[in-house]
């Protein structure tokens, strides 16, 4: 069941970055998620493995905070490129503050015959 789960999130998570509905990178975090979870819960060992890595009691309990962990680093992605974007926007509005009007308006919107607003 669980397998069948991380299927059908991967095939919606394959159709949102095809349909550009979803960033790549975002994308690639959530697939990578989901393959570690899948061979973890699939193999024994792995399972073991985890429980004693995470110092948790039950799998269930170390899933958890492989889950956590995987959100915390998509959190700190996500924020990162709202940062990277923030940042490209103050450039533009700082270029588009230090540009002369006379090279913004074109040259018949300067000369036309309509009367100048006083107001």
């Amino acid at each position: 069941m669980f397998d069948a789960g991380a299927c059908l999130l991967a095939l919606w998570t394959l159709r949102l970055v095809h349909r550009d509905r979803l960033y790549v990178g975002y994308g690639v975090i959530v697939l990578l998620g989901l393959a570690a979870e899948v061979m973890v819960a699939s193999f024994g060992r792995a399972r073991s493995a985890l429980i004693v890595f995470t110092g948790m009691t039950t799998s269930l309990s170390a899933f958890g905070v492989v889950a956590a962990l995987i959100a915390a680093f998509l959190a700190i992605y996500v924020l990162s490129q709202l940062t990277v974007l923030s940042n490209r926007l103050t450039q533009v509005v700082q270029e588009l503050a230090i540009t002369p009007l006379d090279d913004a308006v074109g040259h018949d919107q300067r000369h036309s015959d309509r009367p100048v607003d006083e107001g």
